[in-house]
């Protein structure tokens, strides 16, 4: 079970529920602005990794807007494809027809980029890759240094958040999916929820489970010693029902070893709070209702507490109904129904982006 003290700070979703009917009532985007794709390579220049993406400029005279794209989890290419669908890309054109000039990146060692393998690396680590790419955005003559931001998906909210708080020259900062509480506990409602929905375990048996598994990713992101990570991890594997005499450490490992890969063992280790409560530029973060993976009902009002405790004066949340964590539909499809090159992105939420882009634009 998640600790008691976790749920007990939860406060009422409704209070800063923002539902998009406003946005429904509006028409399809239609494209308004030409543009060009180039291909950059962008060195880091202190280490030796190199980041390939694509630049996608308006071809209207003038300076631009522009915003660079931050990845989820996982280790991607610039276009986060999910379920066959590049939902960076998709993103990425709808942005610069509208105007704004797009950079997204393959993550480092994905792709084109070099460096090594995104879970040989940590989120905090993968940070300054993004602020070597904003400094690239920044050098550029068609931009617009005053109007230069951040979208970042799932993870790359957390990303997005420490470049922030690094460069003062981002002036805003949009989060798709973001996350607000402890890694380790996020993770362990994550398999609590996956074991709910498939039935198989009583309500009292997958509270023990949770027990056990966070005791272990808290060890892992507390030193990940070898002694702490087979007694925690023997134990989640007796209380998921695996035989006491099957449960050696080439077990453990087996079941759980990905977990003590670096990237794992800062996500167990961090808590958002701290980055968020320095986030002072203006901020959009939209969920999806449905979302099973970074869900409102843990992460929205933490989000919303954190940023006002940093003293952000222009913050908006928005929940979308019917939508998941990667914003996708398709025919006949549930939220969180996925069929591989089926899905298409959600054109409210890239309305809803439009719009919070527009409205700023116009203060």
């Amino acid at each position: 079970m998640l600790n008691e003290n976790f749920y007990s700070k939860l406060l009422t979703v409704s209070l800063i529920l923002l539902v998009s009917n406003s946005c429904r009532q509006r028409q399809t985007p239609k494209k308004t602005t030409e543009y060009i794709n180039k291909e950059v390579m962008i060195e880091r220049g202190d280490v030796d990794i190199n980041l390939a993406g694509t630049l996608s400029m308006p071809t209207s005279n003038g300076i631009h807007p522009a915003i660079l794209m931050l990845t989820g989890s996982g280790g991607h290419t610039r276009d986060q494809v999910i379920s066959g669908l590049p939902m960076f890309e998709v993103i990425g054109n709808f942005l610069a027809e509208n105007g704004v000039a797009v950079l997204r990146v393959d993550d480092r060692g994905q792709g084109s980029s070099t460096g090594p393998n995104v879970r040989e690396s940590s989120t905090e680590e993968r940070s300054k890759d993004a602020i070597a790419a904003f400094k690239f955005l920044l050098n550029q003559p068609e931009i617009d240094t005053t109007q230069i931001g951040l979208l970042g998906h799932s993870e790359g909210t957390h990303t997005a958040t420490l470049v922030a708080n690094n460069l003062n020259e981002v002036d805003f900062v949009i989060m798709m999916s973001p996350w607000a509480i402890a890694g380790s506990e996020l993770w362990v409602w994550q398999q609590g929820n996956i074991l709910r929905k498939e039935g198989d375990f009583s309500e009292e048996n997958i509270q023990t489970i949770e027990t056990e598994l966070l005791k272990m990713v808290t060890s892992i992101g507390a030193g990940n010693s070898d002694e702490d990570f087979f007694k925690y991890g023997g134990a989640a594997c007796l209380a998921w029902g695996d035989p006491p005499e099957d449960i050696t450490n080439d077990f453990i490992t087996e079941a759980f070893g990905d977990l003590r890969q670096q990237w794992y063992e800062y996500f167990f280790s961090t808590n958002p709070e701290n980055a968020l409560k320095k986030l002072k530029q203006p901020t959009f973060a939209l969920f999806g209702s449905e979302d099973q993976q970074t869900p409102p009902s843990l992460n929205v009002n933490y989000l919303s507490n954190y940023l006002i405790q940093a003293g952000n004066s222009d913050f908006t949340i928005q929940i979308l109904p019917n939508e998941d964590h990667f914003f996708m539909t398709g025919d006949g499809l549930k939220p969180n129904e996925h069929k591989h090159g089926e899905m298409k992105m959600s054109t409210e939420a890239l309305k809803a982006i439009k719009y919070w882009l527009k409205q700023r634009s116009n203060n």
